[in-house]
């Protein structure tokens, strides 16, 4: 998380949002993000991106989709 803070300064406070969502639910869906954001000018695929690359969470698509935690 260090890394993705020192990258990524802008995006941490949605992405602590984000995390907190996943916390209360077990997973997020992509409606709540957008709604989250909204105002905030960052694009969703663009938080959902950075935070999948540095391994932070998860994007499933289809049936069973949402954001989650990733495997450990």
């Amino acid at each position: 998380m260090n890394e993705f803070k020192r990258r990524h300064s802008s995006l941490v406070a949605p992405a602590l949002q984000v995390f907190n969502e996943i916390r209360s639910s077990g997973r997020t869906l992509r409606p709540r993000i957008i709604a989250m954001l909204d105002g905030t000018g960052i694009p969703v695929d663009d938080l959902l991106r950075r935070l999948s690359e540095a391994k932070l969470l998860t994007v499933k698509r289809g049936r069973a989709g949402g954001v989650y935690y990733p495997p450990k």
